[in-house]
This record gives C-alpha cells, structure tokens and sequence, in this order.
C-alpha cells in the first residue's frame, strides 16, 4: 500500500469491498462514502492517538507508517474468516 497516494488523483478500485472517507476539504475525483468528522486535537496528537488506539487491536496489524506525512497503513483480518482488509489513515 502507498502512503503517499494523492487524494485529488485517487482513483477507488473497481471491487465492491471499500469505503472512502474523507475531510470535507478534500478534493477528489472519486466518490466519498462519508465526510469524516472533525476533532479540536492538532494533526500530529490525533495521528498518536490513533496509533495507540489502533495498534493493540486484535486482529489489526500496523503494516507502514509516515509519521512525518502522518499517515499509517493497517492490516485488519476479520474474527471468524480471517479476511484481510487494508485501512489507510491519514
């Protein structure tokens, strides 16, 4: 998974499993699922926050991070069939 991907190019993929979230700022080609909230903490305390919310998870596997671009790519396999699905953040 590329952490560096530009949202103003970012093209989904054609499969029907993925969901796109993001900022209501954000300028995109692509259909957004859902405007992602707002939180009164700076970039760098919310990129911590959900690294340490994230990262202990069962099942959830932390597979790339940039802390200078803030960004992280998890690996969540599902509880009973073990699917995989890529989560990017940031």
């Amino acid at each position: 998974m590329d952490l560096s991907t530009d949202l103003n190019t970012f093209q989904r993929s054609k499969k029907p499993n993925n969901y796109f979230i993001a900022a209501q700022s954000i300028v995109t080609t692509s259909d957004v699922d859902m405007i992602a909230p707002e939180f009164d903490l700076s970039q760098s305390a919310l990129f911590e926050l959900c690294l340490e919310t994230w990262t202990p998870q069962k099942g959830v596997t932390l597979a790339a991070r940039d802390d200078d671009k803030h960004k992280a790519h998890f690996i969540v396999e599902t509880a009973l069939l073990k699917f995989k699905d890529d989560v990017v953040f940031g």
